[in-house]
């Protein structure tokens, strides 16, 4: 037998449900493709380069050590430099980073099973709408014959609701295939499933994205791509164990759509009731009307079908942009929240920026969940504008301002503190470290805000010597030691020209890093003996540092 699927039927069992946490910090799949399909199309890199890219410099938002550490961004700037001598330009870096920032996986928790049976209905697992429920609905009695399992994923607070799934093909005795990987969400998340499934194995195995080869008239594979899992998968491209002749009936009789191909309930032929609203629509007069009264009587069909048909049909002529404040409230009375939110989802990023935003989320009842949307959809001007202009809604206030200090660069402090308005107290949360994080909540400290460390972290220890300039906040003499947080008090002093309120303990941290450097002198006739001592006792530290009290030039040090 498979050694993973061995692991997987022995370690966690067939319709058990386990929970499985994930470090955060990890850039998406979904992150990851389009950011590799922008790259290849910008530079014109293959498949090859950009799937080694990321193998080598990793997907960590931040790494601190290593031959690429750094941010993001600034490892796949340095790589493309030295690989490909590509260089980017500082523009892009900035597009860049905030793209990054924005698809950091920051879920940790799943909840998932494995099993043999593929059984429930279509859309039970994020997967409405799917061809192996439809036109490739033989396929999932091929896998079933062929031993695959299926990992699915289910609400951690609601565990009878399905949220995703994708399937699992066995490639050889020890190597996994993971592939057709779906959720409600609809962002491809192929990597962060893979993830799951290693961690959920004990983390003993790597993961790598192949293309798969197949000729199965029966078969299909979303994209012709998956994940490759095993102990050793340093491979481009794998082939499905399938024979191209290979037969097999329906394990699962029931009739397709005559429109669709997806199967109706059992006992029922005809048309699905997405289908019946498409046809509806069809042959009726195109307006607002119309539409609003196809969705009020067929108010069970596959919601995601019909948005899909929706927005590949030119809005059946009609222009939501120009729709009115009843218009939309008629539309959320009769789709609900989730609804409206999946119909917005479908539209292209240009339509999406010339929607009435406030008035959009004034309707939903102020949905976060749709406040999120437009953010994912926007960026650059676009977004920031956005973030202003709904900074007029007072409830969303916090939300917009972490969405200020995530995807804030350089340029950007006007609109910073246009979103902050009079916070004076901001506790940060536990994902702050990402994009520019540091760079806006400094700024945000010269301005008066006071800063509360998140519950599972302390602050950097250069805005904690900020916050003690600023705010009289001492924690960075808990956190460091006296001669320490008189090192980056200085550099706070030297960089802004602010003076502590408590003088006093900032000369007292002075005293005692002299006390500290004056025994390292004995013995020693150059300062830059006293430094190496003082790096090697106490870690590196910036020669103005060493020098503030003893008036020598660093350049000679």
């Amino acid at each position: 037998m498979n050694a993973i699927k061995n692991r997987i039927l022995t370690k966690i069992g067939l319709y058990n449900q386990v929970n499985v946490n994930l470090p955060t910090g990890i850039l998406s799949g979904y992150g990851q493709d389009e950011l590799g399909s922008y790259l290849s199309s910008q530079f014109y890199l293959t498949y090859h380069d950009v799937n080694y890219m990321f193998k080598e410099i990793g997907t960590e938002a931040i790494v601190t050590k290593g031959n690429y550490c750094g941010t993001l961004s600034k490892r796949i700037k340095r790589y493309l430099f030295k690989k490909h001598n590509i260089t980017l330009p500082p523009t892009l870096m900035g597009s860049m980073g905030e793209f990054i920032s924005r698809h950091i996986d920051k879920d940790t928790s799943f909840l998932v099973d494995f099993t043999d049976k593929f059984d429930w209905k279509d859309g039970d697992f994020g997967d409405s709408g799917s061809c192996f429920w439809g036109s490739y609905r033989l396929a999932r009695s091929i896998m079933e014959n062929h031993g695959c399992l299926a990992i699915r994923f289910f609400d951690p607070e609601d565990p009878d609701t399905g949220l995703g799934r994708a399937w699992l093909w066995f490639y050889d005795d020890n190597t996994a295939l993971l592939v057709n990987s779906y959720i409600h969400s609809k962002e491809d998340i192929k990597y962060t499933m893979s993830r799951v499934l290693i961690e959920a194995l004990g983390g003993i195995y790597s993961y790598n994205k192949v293309r798969v080869g197949y000729a199965h008239e029966d078969m299909y594979i979303n994209g012709d791509n998956g994940i490759l899992i095993g102990e050793s998968v340093d491979v481009d491209m794998c082939s499905l164990p399938l024979d191209d002749d290979y037969t097999c009936f329906d394990n699962y009789e029931r009739k397709p759509c005559d429109y669709c191909g997806d199967f109706l309930p059992e006992g029922e032929t005809g048309l699905c009731e997405s289908c019946t609203a498409i046809k509806y629509i069809d042959n009726a007069s195109v307006n607002f009307q119309s539409f609003l009264y196809a969705l009020e009587t067929t108010t069970n069909f596959d919601f995601c079908q019909f948005a899909d048909y929706f927005t590949c049909h030119n809005y059946f002529g009609l222009a939501p942009e120009t729709w009115s404040a009843n218009q939309w409230k008629q539309l959320y009375l009769t789709l609900g929240t989730g609804k409206l939110n999946t119909l917005i989802s479908r539209m292209g990023i240009e339509l999406v920026y010339k929607l009435n935003h406030v008035e959009l989320l004034r309707i939903s009842d102020n949905s976060v969940e749709l406040l999120n949307l437009f953010v994912n959809k926007l960026f650059g001007d676009q977004l920031w504008e956005f973030l202003v202009e709904v900074n007029k809604v007072p409830c969303f206030h916090q939300e917009l301002i972490f969405y200020g200090l995530q995807f804030f660069e350089k340029g950007r402090e006007k609109e910073l503190l246009e979103l902050a308005g009079d916070t004076k107290e901001l506790k940060v949360p536990d994902y702050y470290s990402y994009g520019n994080f540091y760079e806006a909540i400094a700024f945000l400290i010269t301005k008066g805000v006071y800063i509360q460390a998140p519950e599972r972290h302390s602050l950097p220890k250069e805005i904690q010597a900020l916050q003690f300039v600023y705010h009289n906040d001492h924690t960075i003499f808990q956190t460091t030691g006296l001669p320490m947080a008189y090192r980056e008090i200085s550099k706070v002093m030297k960089n802004t020209g602010a003076i502590p309120t408590d003088y006093a303990k900032f000369l007292e941290a002075r005293d005692a890093f002299n006390n500290v450097c004056k025994p390292l002198c004995q013995g020693n006739t150059t300062l830059a003996s006293v430094y190496k001592e003082y790096v090697k006792t106490f870690g590196n530290i910036d020669k103005y540092t060493v020098t503030f009290d003893y008036g020598v030039n660093p350049s000679l040090i």
